[in-house]
């Protein structure tokens, strides 16, 4: 790899998700303790799928939200959106919410 260059991480919806109404030491670290060896990267689409999945009763972090808007890189989707479906939803929200067995 070419000095300075760095490798490029895309952030999925669902782990936006995890990162905004969770707290997960693993996804906390990713984003909050910005990395010098990787960028990371999502869609606007990506977090809008994300901030759509939250329901009411979670523990939703604004303070997370600027974070992430401050340390990730929103770049143009390359395909055309959608809408959320309610289906769509509950697959982020399993994803998001899942035990991981690191």
């Amino acid at each position: 790899m070419m000095e300075g260059m760095k490798k490029k991480l895309f952030v999925s919806p669902g782990t936006i998700l995890r990162f905004l109404i969770s707290d997960d030491d693993k996804t906390d670290t990713l984003i909050m303790c910005k990395s010098s060896e990787v960028d990371l990267v999502t869609d606007g689409y990506s977090i809008y799928e994300a901030l759509g999945s939250i329901k009411q009763y979670d523990k939703f972090q604004l303070n997370k939200l600027t974070k992430l808007l401050e340390v990730v890189e929103i770049i143009p989707r390359k395909k055309e959106s959608q809408v959320l479906t309610h289906e769509r939803v509950d697959v982020l929200r399993n994803e998001a919410l899942a035990k991981k067995g690191d």
